[in-house]
């Protein structure tokens, strides 16, 4: 269905992002816009897995690949990151994703995704019951 397929872009771009956060111990670089983007499926080719599972898989498999630290064990506290702020709620993931607007809003190129993809979970966010 539509919603599971905004839920899973939503895993998507929220487990590259805390990738990032965890990598650079919570300091932006000037790659980390970089990174999300290639880490995160939905914003470098448009795309998501069908099933959450395979979702994950590509996750893991793009930051065991593209990053500089490849890396099982931090993979797993970043799924481990993303479990708690779902389970924190709503404004958790708002934060995250402005977060995320932040880092990829200084970006000559990919502030585009900000328009196309985080802006608008953004505002779907707000209007989803916890």
């Amino acid at each position: 269905s539509q919603m599971s397929q905004v839920m899973i872009g939503l895993f998507d771009l929220l487990f590259a992002y805390l990738f990032e956060l965890r990598h650079t111990q919570g300091r932006e670089t000037v790659e980390s816009a970089w990174s999300v983007s290639k880490l995160s499926t939905q914003l470098s080719w448009i795309t998501t897995g069908p099933t959450l599972h395979s979702a994950a898989v590509f996750s893991f498999t793009r930051a065991l690949t593209l990053p500089l630290y490849r890396n099982f064990d931090l993979c797993s506290r970043v799924l481990c990151d993303l479990r708690g702020v779902v389970n924190e709620g709503r404004s958790s993931i708002l934060s995250t994703l402005l977060g995320l607007y932040h880092t990829l809003r200084s970006h000559e190129f990919f502030y585009l995704h900000n328009i196309v993809f985080v802006k608008e979970y953004c505002a779907w966010i707000q209007h989803v019951s916890e």
